[in-house]
């Protein structure tokens, strides 16, 4: 357990094409204290994936019984594979005082935030337009015109969560949401239950 300072979930959703693995590998990069959330699944390994490095790979038998035993903090099927946040680890590096960033959707978030609220910073990552986010995803030219249209569909059903959320950041230009997140974790650190050393200090004087 680190004394100095409880690490805290910095949860990141926003529409495909926003920015936001940009934005989480910028976090991780520039703070060493921040590590990322390592999903586990069922699905096989694809080619250059590694147990532990990429997800934790399970077995259809090995996943039911870590649900069973309430070992994961969200878990979802996708595609006839499930995948859930294993419990254990992300506890564990919160105890020692490391933050640690989930790149998921707004059901998992919802699910994070039902199980550990007091762990919890939501931050929805919104684009300047709906114009401006189809300029990107045709720009990045990952998909077809077919799958564009249809993460552009699925954009507004998934902003209108954005109330579940504890900031709203709109991503400009990386320069400046990163000096917003920044901001954001900043405080979030200085929040009385995790901020463990100045509260120990607090208690200290007030006994002197």
């Amino acid at each position: 357990m680190n004394n100095n300072r409880r690490g805290m979930m910095l949860i990141f959703c926003a529409p495909s094409g926003t920015g936001k693995s940009t934005i989480t590998h910028e976090i991780i990069t520039q703070d060493p204290n921040v590590k990322f959330s390592l999903s586990a699944t069922t699905r096989k390994p694809r080619d250059g994936e590694e147990h532990g490095v990429h997800y934790h790979f399970m077995d259809d038998k090995e996943y039911d019984e870590t649900l069973g035993n309430g070992g994961f903090l969200e878990h979802a099927s996708v595609f006839k594979h499930k995948y859930g946040t294993l419990k254990a680890p992300v506890m564990k590096s919160l105890d020692e005082g490391h933050d640690v960033i989930f790149d998921i959707d707004w059901q998992g978030a919802r699910q994070l935030k039902e199980t550990a609220p007091n762990d919890c910073v939501l931050i929805y990552i919104l684009p300047p337009s709906l114009k401006e986010l189809k300029r990107r995803l045709v720009s990045r030219n990952k998909d077809n015109l077919e799958t564009i249209e249809h993460r552009m569909n699925e954009a507004k059903s998934e902003v209108s969560h954005y109330g579940e959320f504890d900031y709203i950041v709109k991503n400009d230009n990386l320069q400046d949401i990163m000096g917003q997140i920044n901001s954001i974790i900043i405080c979030e650190r200085l929040k009385k239950h995790r901020n463990l050393k100045a509260v120990a200090l607090a208690e200290s004087i007030l006994q002197e």
